[in-house]
């Protein structure tokens, strides 16, 4: 195989790491935001499910405050307090998940960045080491060129 066929085949190499290296990146792109979405819906619905559970307890509160409000007023101001507690936190865990899965994302993309640049740096060595080879080659045959026809 000569230079050019060699050179094209590392070349194709160097191109088939980096597809697949960009393969990874957008499986593992579709898992994080897969993950995301799942964690967001499953909060939504958590949520929801707390939701309804206020609305009857307003109902029953309302109908209490009618009969005693100023004692239902400090119950309100406590479950208030509790929901949105309850609110914070299921936002903060959405959070921290969105916060790792992008982490991840990140590692994942810089190792693929960092193992394109290896293979760059591999090809160019190839490169200059199969040109110095040709270099080699032309002397070689121009030497024994001379020689033939002394």
């Amino acid at each position: 195989m000569g230079f050019l066929g060699r050179l094209f085949k590392k070349s194709k190499e160097v191109a088939d790491d980096a597809i697949e290296f960009g393969k990874e990146i957008a499986d593992n792109a579709g898992d994080i935001a897969e993950d995301i979405t799942n964690k967001a819906k499953e909060v939504s619905e958590d949520l929801l499910e707390k939701s309804k559970v206020i609305v009857d307890e307003a109902k029953i509160i309302g109908k209490e405050i009618a009969d005693n409000a100023e004692d239902l007023v400090s119950d309100i101001s406590d479950k208030a307090k509790i929901v949105g507690g309850e609110i914070l936190e299921k936002g903060k865990e959405v959070a921290e998940v969105a916060k790792e899965k992008g982490t991840e994302f990140a590692q994942k993309a810089k190792e693929v960045s960092e193992d394109v640049l290896e293979s760059g740096k591999e090809l160019v060595n190839d490169s200059v080491n199969l040109s110095k080879e040709a270099v080699q080659k032309a002397k070689d045959a121009l030497n024994d060129k001379h020689e033939e026809e002394e």
